[in-house]
């Protein structure tokens, strides 16, 4: 037919064509609960998120903040908050490049936030944290299923730290 365009994606026939060594993140439980087609096109046909301001808002401020405890592990000292606020300026800058902001999103306003965000962290929280590993990636097995993720942050009382900037507060876990 003229004028159509067609779209040649990898479609497995099902579930089961994706590749046994894949395991399961709780990111993907989490896009999955959201939605189950998003999920598909992610994780089955490998197209990715196009990154949304609020991700990329959400990557830079972990960026500074992760670069904090990193070094924090080593000197027993959080970096001058200013510092830790031009980390998070560098990061911004490298995720707004490659950043598709949706309509009521303003790259200048959640530049803003993400400032105001890691000052506020680094002032009140950062100075009550005594880490003892920065990112540390974890696997295992669930029910027979493999599972792995990230551990943000792993305090040396062997309290996991989670840093997140979504706007509804997570739930707890006991």
């Amino acid at each position: 037919v003229a004028g159509v365009q067609t779209c040649a994606l990898p479609i497995p026939a099902s579930a089961a064509e994706l590749s046994t060594s894949d395991v399961l993140s709780p990111s993907q439980v989490r896009c999955f609960m959201d939605c189950q087609i998003r999920w598909w096109f992610k994780y089955g046909l490998k197209v990715p998120d196009t990154p949304t301001g609020n991700m990329a808002l959400g990557r830079a401020v972990h960026s500074a903040l992760c670069e904090n405890f990193a070094q924090k592990v080593d000197t027993r000292e959080d970096l001058p908050t200013p510092g830790v606020t031009a980390l998070f300026r560098e990061a911004w800058a490298n995720e707004r490049e490659q950043t598709e902001f949706r309509d009521e999103e303003s790259p200048q306003e959640l530049a803003a936030t993400g400032e105001a965000l890691v000052t506020k962290y680094m002032d009140y929280v950062a100075p009550t944290i005594d880490p003892a590993v920065v990112e540390l990636k974890v696997d295992g097995q669930i029910g027979g299923v493999r599972v792995r993720g990230w551990i943000d942050l792993l305090d040396v009382e062997g309290r996991v730290i989670d840093i997140k900037t979504a706007k509804a507060r997570p739930s707890s876990v006991e």
